[in-house]
């Protein structure tokens, strides 16, 4: 009952924080932004440190299963101001026309604990473990995802 509670809370948190950081206006200028993005704790919004801009993306790749064709090239840049752009390659499917197996998206990303929960404009959520040199994918409980393909769903830190 506990889990779900924080499942609960952690979805709510990740609501008001997507909703307020989108419709709130900034009093921060833009290049203040770029040059001190701040880190935030798993108590979401606590200021911890300040990043340097060189630290302000981090880069993960790798090439994972798929459920309708022979694999996904992926390349994710989580960005200090909790922003993602995630790149997307299909092989192995049959092509519908230039560009047709290729997918960018983006969106919000937030973390609790070791656990990244990526959230696009549709409202899909994607969920990664994070370790000191790749994410790997999970469910949405933190989960690692099944079958015999369990150990292909990471991305390595670039």
């Amino acid at each position: 009952m506990k889990n779900w509670n924080t499942i609960f809370i952690f979805l709510l948190s990740a609501g008001v924080i997507y909703a307020c950081q989108n419709g709130a206006p900034s009093a921060v200028s833009d290049s203040t932004t770029h040059d001190h993005a701040a880190a935030h704790d798993s108590s979401y919004g606590n200021i911890v440190s300040e990043k340097k801009p060189s630290d302000s993306i981090v880069h993960y790749s790798g090439v994972l299963p798929c459920a309708d064709c022979e694999s996904v090239e992926t390349s994710l840049a989580l960005a200090a101001d909790f922003t993602y752009t995630q790149r997307l390659l299909y092989y192995g499917r049959k092509s519908k026309g230039p560009g047709s197996n290729e997918y960018t998206d983006s969106g919000r990303w937030m973390k609790h604990e070791n656990i990244i929960h990526l959230l696009n404009a549709n409202g899909s959520s994607t969920y990664f473990k994070k370790t000191d040199t790749a994410l790997i994918q999970v469910n949405e409980k933190g989960e690692r995802l099944g079958g015999k393909d369990a150990d292909k769903f990471v991305l390595k830190k670039q």
